[in-house]
């Protein structure tokens, strides 16, 4: 048996909760034709579906009130929700991808040159030199996700005592944590690895040699795409006001007509 991690209950709420309204969307979209008539048994099997989906966001609003979150606050959906529902946060996750590729080239290209000669030079040039090249981008890689999720959860110590628990979920990894933050304290858990190592990867490109620079700028791309997650919760929390909570669960704000 799978050995489930060690989730807050709000996250195990609200990830039943998603799931059996992408389920009950499925079953009942009206543009797929072989759903316009279900069997009895299927349709009573819906109706069990939908009472299930009625108790699970019943309960989940009963546990973020018992958590402080005010009555009527609604939790705003994360990247892959909001891709799913078809908005535009692909479209900006992909440029971001791209500006991320472009700041990585122009700080290495500004202090060392044409990063595709030192590339063509691990490939070519050095015997050996591809696998290491390749080594070195695989530990760039890893140690940027500890550093990243680190930096993450020392600020959610800072702000709350305790240091958090860090798993791993599908496509995930990450701290969770049971308590409410404040907007600010959430902005700046959100912010903190993107800003901090945005500036260090820069800085490394600037006063490493260029065989190990090429590495720092790897880092630098991928801690701004690793970030997109990140940056996209903290555009939900500026535009949701001051009065906007965080959890490991979802970012709550009130109705968007109440908002500051």
């Amino acid at each position: 048996m799978a050995k489930f991690p060690n989730l807050p209950w709000g996250q195990w709420l609200n990830s039943a909760e998603i799931s059996l309204h992408t389920l009950l969307h499925f079953l009942k979209d009206p543009a797929r034709p072989e759903q316009a008539n279900h069997s009895e048994r299927v349709q009573r099997a819906i109706k069990l579906m939908e009472e299930a989906h009625w108790l699970l966001a019943a309960e989940g609003e009963a546990f973020v009130q018992q958590k402080g979150i005010p009555r009527g606050f609604r939790r705003l959906p994360a990247l892959e929700e909001a891709q799913q529902q078809g908005s535009i946060a692909g479209i900006v996750q992909l440029g971001l991808v791209v500006i991320a590729l472009g700041v990585s080239l122009w700080v290495y290209t500004l202090v060392h040159g044409d990063p595709f000669m030192q590339l063509e030079g691990w490939g070519l040039q050095v015997e050996g030199s591809l696998f290491l090249f390749l080594l070195g981008g695989g530990l760039t890689w890893m140690g940027l996700i500890v550093l990243h999720e680190g930096l993450h959860g020392l600020c959610l110590w800072l702000f709350t005592g305790k240091w958090p628990r860090f798993v791993r979920v599908p496509q995930a990894i990450g701290p969770v944590f049971d308590e409410v933050l404040t907007r600010g304290r959430y902005l700046g858990v959100l912010a903190t690895p993107f800003v901090v190592l945005t500036v260090a990867g820069a800085l490394a490109v600037a006063v490493l040699p260029p065989d190990l620079a090429i590495f720092a700028a790897l880092g630098l791309f991928l801690n701004i795409v690793y970030s997109s997650g990140d940056l996209y919760a903290i555009g939900q929390l500026l535009r949701a006001g001051p009065s906007a909570r965080g959890t490991a669960w979802g970012i709550y704000a009130p109705p968007r007509d109440d908002r500051a």
